[in-house]
């Protein structure tokens, strides 16, 4: 993609910043890497916990984000909390997007031990 598009870009970092000590959460960044201002950015979370069958990967919710100026960043958090089967979770993964997102290919980011079996 040359600098002479102007179509709205967004990143998410691969990992999040850090986990909070007190609550654990995890804590993500999200940037407008465009030379326009997004959208409304809508942000799905995701929890990893274990179980008896293995890894489950659950849906912790969905909250949107104002828009975003071109080049800047906000961070969001993921609570993941305590499953019904009364384990902790060990990692996160957050999907986003915004209407007319150019590249989608990195609009999402999980902790380290989110995609571990």
């Amino acid at each position: 993609m040359n600098s002479a598009n102007t179509g709205f870009l967004f990143r998410c970092y691969s990992n999040p910043m850090y986990e909070h000590p007190m609550t654990g959460a995890y804590v993500y960044k999200i940037k407008n890497i465009g030379s326009i201002a997004s959208g409304p950015i809508a942000v799905k979370e995701l929890c990893a916990y274990l179980s008896n069958d293995g890894p489950k990967r659950l849906f912790n919710g969905a909250h949107v984000l104002p828009v975003l100026g071109a080049g800047k960043e906000t961070t969001t958090s993921i609570e993941c909390g305590i499953a019904p089967w009364d384990v902790a979770a060990f990692g996160s993964r957050l999907e986003a997007g915004t209407q007319d997102d150019i590249d989608t290919s990195n609009n999402s980011a999980q902790s380290t031990y989110y995609g571990s079996s």
